[in-house]
């Protein structure tokens, strides 16, 4: 097990190489790979759906295409 503590999203998902996996997901809008891969990093499913939903609100904010 990776201790996350203190770490960003990003830093998280680059530690176990998954952030072009999720990255993927979002750009396609697959939900469910979206918060497998955020679990993979220790996040609830109520802190990934949050992190979705902001990504979903404002996706420029976030780098993604609107």
């Amino acid at each position: 097990m990776n201790n996350f503590s203190g770490m960003t999203v990003n830093e998280r998902l680059f530690t176990i190489d998954r952030i072009e996996d999720f990255d993927r997901a979002i750009e396609g809008r697959n939900r469910l790979e979206a918060i497998r891969i955020l679990q993979e990093v220790e996040l609830s499913a109520t802190e990934a759906e949050s992190i979705l939903a902001a990504i979903e609100n404002n996706p420029g904010k976030y780098g993604y295409p609107r």
